[in-house]
């Protein structure tokens, strides 16, 4: 856990009287960005970042894909959406 979300982003089985410190007690969901505390699976998506913010292996559901075409873009190409 090194983004401090306190989920990790894989499994270890630790044995003793204490959780040592970097892991947790329990995973409920699989942190899929573990050096990012922001992604992690009680986030909410954020609207046309590319990036699966809350960890359900989907980019930007839950919003209608835009596009709209501007004559001085014409024959360029985009590095980003939010590159216009």
């Amino acid at each position: 856990d090194f983004d401090g979300y306190t989920s990790g982003a894989s499994t270890v089985t630790c044995y003793g009287a204490a959780i040592p410190a970097g892991y947790v007690a329990t995973l409920t969901a699989i942190d899929c960005n573990d050096a990012v505390a922001a992604i992690n699976p009680g986030h909410v998506e954020v609207l046309y970042n590319g990036v699966d913010d809350n960890c359900d292996g989907n980019l930007d559901e839950g919003f209608q894909l835009l596009s709209n075409v501007i004559n001085a873009q014409c024959g360029i190409t985009l590095a980003a959406i939010n590159s216009v």
